[in-house]
């Protein structure tokens, strides 16, 4: 993600920090799960999960943090 021309991942939003259990366990956003939006808010769609590929599958597992009260509005 951009912002003002400068790389930005998803994970490090302000918004999207507080969501995070751990801070030395990062969201990458190349395979990240992306949620869907609620009400136009851009943060809505994040959640620390990525998909990890199988033996044989592409995107055959999802890996997430627990989560937390801020997780989930």
């Amino acid at each position: 993600m951009f912002i003002n021309s400068e790389f930005v991942f998803v994970y490090s939003l302000r918004a999207n920090l507080p969501k995070n259990r751990y801070t030395d366990v990062l969201c990458y956003d190349h395979s990240r799960v992306l949620l869907s939006q609620i009400d136009g808010d851009p943060s809505s769609d994040y959640i620390n999960a990525n998909f990890v590929d199988g033996y044989k599958q592409k995107n055959a597992f999802i890996s997430t943090q627990g989560i937390t009260i801020f997780t989930c509005k």
